[in-house]
């Protein structure tokens, strides 16, 4: 479910802090402010919009809505990558294909609903931020990475696969350092914050 995406992410967030001290920060579309922002009670993390607000308070993270027009992504992602971010992560994100479109799950073309934060990763990528993605059909940001073993297997996802009229597929085509799949991406990640805490512990 959405809240379960959610409180996955949030528990990967805590496991940053207390594993590393980290301040995180999730980047997501401003429809998912509100969820967000009401979950970090519950991983016990207090979380603020105003990112110099999280590098100041203790057991803090940070909530960004990135935009979703893509004329407007590489101003607000060269402004993110200005802060230096120690690492980024991707969840499940969705990121555009070859020829710019995102997809779903069966090929259909959600672009107007998807936050373009491909273009901060692709940003965070290029300025050497070590990244690893979490991803579990290939849609998602730095699935590009496996293309061709993802094309062999997932269906949609070569060229003229896709349901709308872009001929493109839905593979993403970010690539990623470090990747993460699974059956379910929430698995991934549950695998992810899992290990931290035994290096807490």
């Amino acid at each position: 479910s959405a809240a379960s995406d959610v409180y996955k992410r949030q528990l990967l967030a805590r496991a940053l802090v207390m594993a590393f001290g980290a301040k995180p920060v999730i980047v997501c579309p401003d429809d998912s402010v509100q969820a967000i922002e009401k979950c970090a009670a519950v991983v016990g993390l207090h979380i603020y919009e105003d990112l110099d607000t999280v590098q100041a308070l203790p057991l803090s993270m940070g909530v960004v809505a990135f935009t979703k027009d893509i004329a407007a992504a590489p101003a607000q992602a060269t402004e993110l990558a200005a802060r230096k971010p120690a690492a980024v992560v991707s969840v499940e994100a969705c990121g555009a294909n070859a020829v710019g479109v995102c997809h779903n799950a069966v090929g259909l073309d959600v672009t107007a609903l998807q936050a373009r934060s491909d273009v901060l990763w692709d940003t965070l990528r290029a300025n050497g931020v070590p990244n690893i993605a979490i991803g579990d059909l290939g849609n998602e940001i730095g699935m590009g990475t496996i293309a061709e073993h993802i094309k062999k297997y997932v269906p949609f996802t070569d060229k003229g696969e896709c349901q709308c009229d872009c001929g493109g597929g839905i593979l993403s085509a970010t690539a990623a350092d470090n990747i993460i799949t699974a059956t379910c991406s929430d698995w991934g990640c549950s695998v992810s914050y899992t290990h931290l805490r035994a290096h807490v512990t």
